[in-house]
């Protein structure tokens, strides 16, 4: 009798331990599966938004004169803040600390330190759709504009 529970416990043992296995290794694929699939949303994706790169630029040289779209799909060009003292912000529509940091200066101003600033350009890596919704929970002061880089 004693022979027989031990044999059967031994082979329930087995049993439960290839079943965890197999739910694990399924819980593993479809991690797997719903990465892939975050991975490929237009948030994440590359196409909306520039590889991860580089600035050519170092401190002290001039900023190019770079071409922004506004949301009534006007031409903004960085030349024309030249003399005046403007705060660039970029920001990712689908980064949530992005989002904190748009909050926090716009509250509080661009930097905290330098009240002069007489402009605050707020440079989107989407689309208007994509930065319409993080940026509705801003409040915008008059003197910032929003502008999308469409060309990286």
């Amino acid at each position: 009798m004693m022979n027989g529970l031990w044999l059967a416990s031994y082979i329930l043992l087995w049993v439960l331990l290839i079943a965890v296995a197999v739910v694990l290794v399924s819980a593993l694929r479809n991690l797997g599966v719903v990465y892939s699939m975050v991975s490929n949303t237009p948030a994440f994706s590359a196409s909306s938004s520039p590889p991860n790169q580089r600035s050519r630029l170092t401190k002290g040289d001039k900023l190019p004169d770079a071409k922004w779209v506004t949301a009534g799909g006007e031409l903004l060009a960085a030349s024309n803040f030249i003399g005046s003292k403007t705060a660039f912000a970029v920001v990712s529509p689908s980064c949530g600390p992005c989002t904190d940091f748009l909050r926090s200066s716009l509250h509080d101003g661009p930097d905290p330190f330098d009240k002069s600033l007489s402009d605050f350009i707020t440079i989107s890596l989407g689309n208007a759709d994509q930065t319409s919704e993080p940026l509705s929970k801003v409040a915008m002061p008059a003197n910032a504009v929003v502008v999308f880089d469409r060309d990286a």
